[in-house]
């Protein structure tokens, strides 16, 4: 793993992935433009801690979208610091942990999140400790959450450095692209092409 310059500022966007998409694309895209990241880590998560009893595709399909939705753009990396650490995924460990291995105390580490998880920060495991240790990137879509109030309270309880990043719409998620590709419905234009065809070629989601 490269050293970081004490000068980077560094993103980590966590998530199931499953597949990946447009909409985490765009939300990354934002958050480096409004936070001036050098890089962006997409860190697929092993066990969503929200939904422990989900199905997930298998870890090696999930890291191998990724890699193909990201090619081509150097500011873009995958980590399996989760996927190595197994078990529920926890952000405050797999932040704690990246921090240590890339060996850059002094590096700027933000975390990119949606507004909808945001707003949601109390209820995560040691949120308090999360937000005194880590600075945010916030992803905000037009008109969709007022995230005013909960940026000032965290704040000034928590002395936390806030970016807000209005995105571009993005009308997709997994599980509709699971919904569709079962259905034998398109899904051309919710994620990138060498994507799509990673899912043809091996069969993901129950192609109908």
């Amino acid at each position: 793993m490269e050293t970081l310059s004490t000068s980077k500022r560094i993103g980590v966007l966590g998530g199931t992935f499953d597949p990946v998409h447009y909409g985490h694309l765009l939300l990354a895209e934002g958050a480096e433009r409004a936070a001036f990241l050098d890089k962006v880590l997409f860190m697929p998560t092993h066990i969503q801690p929200f939904k422990q009893d989900a199905r997930v595709t298998d870890d090696a399909d999930r890291v191998a979208m990724l890699r193909l939705a990201i090619a081509g753009d150097e500011k873009f990396e995958v980590t399996d610091v989760e996927l190595k650490r197994g078990g529920v995924s926890y952000t405050i460990d797999s932040l704690r942990r990246l921090h240590a291995e890339y060996g850059e105390a002094e590096a700027k580490w933000f975390f990119i999140v949606g507004a909808d998880m945001y707003l949601s920060l109390g209820k995560w495991r040691e949120h308090d400790s999360l937000m005194r240790e880590f600075a945010f990137v916030v992803g905000r879509r037009p008109g969709q959450y007022r995230t005013e109030e909960a940026t000032e309270r965290y704040r000034r309880e928590y002395g936390t450095a806030i970016v807000t990043a209005d995105n571009a719409w993005a009308d997709v998620s997994s599980t509709e692209i699971r919904r569709r590709v079962a259905s034998g419905e398109d899904i051309g234009g919710l994620t990138p092409d060498p994507v799509i065809r990673y899912i043809e070629e091996h069969g993901l989601y129950g192609q109908g």
